[in-house]
């Protein structure tokens, strides 16, 4: 599918309602040349991750139009956080083309980097909005997960 990326709002922003400290957890939109960047923002690297995930949705899709009427269960571990973080990406396109599914709510937990998630969504013929955008898959561009201030980042950009 084609995209203009114009179209796209390269500074959404979502929030949880989560606070963390003074900022809430939230997900953002960045650009990024011809593709478009994703990050979590949250107290710990899970809640980063879930995070950086509303955020992947939204680069198709308002969140909030997606459905959680599936949960499926995911299992990962990788050398680092920042590896650990491309492959949860990875997967959840994954998920994303075989189950032909969106996703909207996020649980995760890390630990030793290993990082156990149960994602839940609907299918994409029940969602309620025209999607013109293919996400490809993550790539090692802007790839960083970092403690700063308090909180956690994940992000990294996606090849559309």
């Amino acid at each position: 599918m084609n995209c203009n990326l114009s179209q796209l709002k390269m500074s959404a922003r979502g929030r949880s309602p989560q606070f963390i400290g003074v900022e809430m957890a939230h997900w953002e939109l960045f650009s990024h040349d011809a593709d478009i960047g994703i990050r979590g923002i949250g107290e710990t690297p899970a809640k980063a991750f879930e995070m950086a995930a509303k955020a992947l949705t939204a680069v198709v899709v308002d969140p909030e139009r997606v459905l959680a009427s599936k949960t499926i269960s995911l299992e990962l571990e990788e050398k680092d956080l920042e590896f650990l973080f491309f492959e949860w990406i990875n997967h959840l396109i994954h998920e994303t083309d075989t189950q032909k599914m969106l996703f909207k709510n996020f649980e995760v937990t890390i630990e030793d980097q290993k990082l156990l998630a149960k994602i839940s969504g609907d299918e994409l013929c029940n969602i309620p909005a025209h999607i013109s955008v293919k996400i490809k898959r993550p790539t090692f561009n802007a790839l960083k997960v970092i403690h700063f201030q308090g909180n956690w980042t994940a992000q990294c950009v996606i090849d559309l």
